[in-house]
C-alpha cells in the first residue's frame, strides 16, 4: 500500500501537466502513487499522460467523459490505495519535501487532516512577480509551525478559509468511513466537501510552511469564467452547506451560511459589466428564497451593503418593466 495517493484530475492542461507531474515525480517521498483522472481532454494532455506512464510504474491513469472536477475527484477517492490522499491541480506543482514533511506532520499529530499554505504564480510574470497568497489567517499559527485543532475549537478560523482541496493531505479512510465526496458541478464542488471535512475531523493540524505553487490567472480554470457563465453553482453549493449544518450549533451554521454568501459576492464583484444585470438578478431571487433568520440582523455582515445594492437595481428594473404606480 503507498503512503500517498496524489489525485491529479486532468483536462485540457496540455501546457501545465509535465511540470505537474514533474514535481510530484521529484519528491523526497517515492512511496506514493499518482491517479490521473483524464476528464475528456481534447487537447494533447492525454499523450502526455501515456508518456510519463510508460516511463513510471507509480502513474495510473483514468478515463472519464467531462464529468467536471468533483466526479474526477470522487473517482480518483474510489482508485486510491495511499494511507493518506492529496489531491493537486493538473495546473499546480509542489515543493520537493511537501509529501515527506505533511505525512510526518499528520502522523505525529495523529490528526485526520494537515493543511499547509500555498503561493501563487502568475503565468505571465518572472518569478520576482510571484506573490504569497496564504489565505488561512496567521492568527491560529501566530509564530508557531504548528497548531492542531478543529471546526468546533475555532469556528471563525476554519469557515473563514480556503476551502481548498489541494493546500491539505487527508487521511484516505477518513474520507471513505465518513462518505466525504465532492459536489458533481461544473464549479464550486468543494466547498461543501470542506464544510463535511469540518464537521466529521476531530483534530485538523495546520502547519505554517509553503508547499503549494497554484497558478492563479489560467484562463481555462473552472473557478474563473466557467463560474461566472454558472453562476447558480454558487446557490447549489450554498444549499448543500446548509443541509450539512443545520444541525450544528448556531454560531457555526451563521458563520458557514455568510462564508457561502461572502463567496457568491465575491464571484459577483469579477463579472464584467455585460454580465452584471443577470447575474444580480439572480442573486436576489436565490436569497430572497431562503429563510435567512437565524442569521440575525443581516446589517452586522460585510455583504449586506452589497446586497441591498442588487436588491435596489432588481427593484428598480421591475418597476420600469412592469410599471410601478408609485414611479408614474
Amino acid at each position: 500500500m503507498p503512503k500517498v495517493s496524489v489525485v491529479i484530475p486532468v483536462y485540457n492542461a496540455e501546457n501545465y501537466i509535465e511540470q505537474c507531474l514533474d514535481s510530484v515525480l521529484s519528491q523526497t517521498l517515492s512511496d506514493i502513487e499518482i491517479i490521473c483522472v483524464d476528464d475528456g481532454s481534447t487537447d494533447g494532455s492525454a499523450d502526455i499522460l501515456r508518456r510519463y506512464q510508460r516511463r513510471n510504474g507509480h502513474i495510473i491513469i483514468l478515463n472519464q467523459q467531462n464529468r467536471y472536477v468533483g466526479a474526477a475527484r470522487n473517482a480518483g477517492i474510489a482508485a486510491a490505495k495511499g494511507a493518506y490522499i492529496h489531491f493537486l491541480d493538473a495546473d499546480d506543482w509542489i515543493e520537493q519535501s511537501t509529501y515527506e514533511v505533511l505525512v510526518r506532520e499528520i502522523e505525529n499529530s495523529q490528526a485526520e487532516v494537515c493543511v499547509c499554505f500555498h503561493e501563487a504564480f502568475l503565468e505571465a510574470a518572472d518569478s520576482e512577480s510571484q506573490e504569497k497568497l496564504g489565505r488561512i489567517p496567521h492568527f491560529l499559527v501566530k509564530d508557531a509551525y504548528r497548531i492542531s485543532s478543529n471546526l468546533f475549537k475555532h469556528p471563525s478560523y476554519f469557515l473563514h478559509n480556503t476551502v481548498v482541496p489541494w493546500n491539505k493531505i487527508y487521511r484516505r479512510n477518513f474520507l471513505v468511513d465518513n462518505h466525504i465526496r465532492f459536489q458533481n458541478l461544473i464549479s464550486a464542488e468543494d466547498r461543501a466537501f470542506y464544510i463535511q471535512t469540518l464537521l466529521c475531523a476531530k483534530k485538523i493540524t495546520v502547519i505554517n510552511e509553503y508547499f503549494i505553487h497554484h497558478r492563479v490567472n489560467n484562463s481555462h480554470s473552472l473557478s474563473g469564467d466557467t463560474r461566472l457563465h454558472h453562476f447558480y453553482v454558487g446557490f447549489l453549493s450554498m444549499d448543500r452547506v446548509l443541509e450539512l449544518t443545520s444541525g450544528t450549533p448556531d454560531n457555526i451554521r451563521r458563520l458557514a451560511a455568510d462564508a457561502s454568501i461572502v463567496d457568491i459576492m465575491r464571484f459577483y464583484s469579477r463579472a464584467p459589466a455585460p454580465m452584471l444585470p443577470e447575474i444580480r438578478h439572480q442573486i436576489a431571487f436565490y436569497l430572497k428564497s431562503l429563510d435567512l433568520t437565524f442569521l440575525g440582523d443581516l446589517k452586522n455582515y460585510r455583504w449586506y451593503k452589497q446586497y441591498q445594492e442588487i436588491l435596489a437595481f432588481t427593484d428598480k428594473c421591475a418597476s420600469q418593466k412592469y410599471g410601478d404606480k408609485n414611479h408614474a
